[in-house]
């Protein structure tokens, strides 16, 4: 019992720890971006990160949540198993996020009339979504080695 609640001590710093990092890099950079970028340039970064963000919920689409579920349901079926459902939702990842990042992309001229007063090109909009798709890719590979280090402990 006590062995878990260190554990927990551990994970809860490790990725509290993060998070903070990460957010608070975001907010000590607020004064130097609001130095560099004109209010408009500004809003505009805000705007594709909200957009970025409408657009990873669409990639993600809850299988980061089955992943989690199915890797330990698994877990009495083998390494084969959980390897075979890991591979089914990368290759689902990917092709859903090649066609989602397309279908984005060719809508940007239409985003960016709406968003943007057509400011914008629609290689803005390609790079964010782009970043957007790697990103989710990324996450699973992190959650995957989260997974293993839990099975390991």
């Amino acid at each position: 019992m006590k062995s878990r609640f260190k554990q927990l001590g551990k994970d809860s710093i490790i990725y509290g720890l993060g998070g903070m990092i990460s957010k608070g890099i975001g907010f000590l950079l607020l004064p130097i971006y609001t130095r560099i970028f004109n209010p408009a340039d500004y809003g505009t970064i805000e705007m594709l990160i909200v957009l970025n963000s409408f657009l990873g919920t669409l990639l993600v689409m809850g299988m980061d949540s089955a992943q989690s579920f199915y890797f330990f349901e698994n877990k009495s079926q083998g390494i084969p198993s959980q390897a075979k459902m890991v591979t089914a939702i990368l290759q689902w990842k990917l092709t859903w996020g090649t066609i989602i990042v397309i279908v984005a992309t060719l809508l940007s001229p239409l985003l960016n009339h709406f968003f943007f007063n057509g400011h914008l090109s629609w290689e803005y909009f390609a790079l964010a979504f782009a970043g957007s798709f790697f990103t989710q890719i990324m996450s699973q590979s992190v959650e995957i080695y989260r997974f293993q280090t839990t099975r390991i402990l």
